[in-house]
């Protein structure tokens, strides 16, 4: 297996598609998001700044972390 190791975290039915949910593994944090089927866990912890990834979004593949996502949703058209 090319040195891979794969170990469960949790089931599918708890990431449903399109959210992104946060798992611990062996001091781990992970961010874990289904996007059309495929399952994909990247390091919890945004470069930027250090937050959770798992507490922002995936859209069309990028990740946001939750301050990104919060400065998005602030800075939409028609807002104060």
């Amino acid at each position: 297996m090319n040195g891979e190791e794969f170990r469960r975290i949790g089931t599918l039915a708890e990431v449903p598609e399109g959210e992104v949910r946060g798992y611990e593994h062996s001091g781990l944090r992970l961010a874990v998001v289904q996007l059309e089927g495929e399952v994909y866990a990247v390091g919890d912890e945004c470069p930027e700044d250090g937050s959770a990834l798992s507490d922002g979004e995936v859209d069309e593949n990028e990740w946001s972390c939750a301050r990104r996502t919060r400065a998005r949703s602030t800075s939409a058209p028609g807002s104060p």
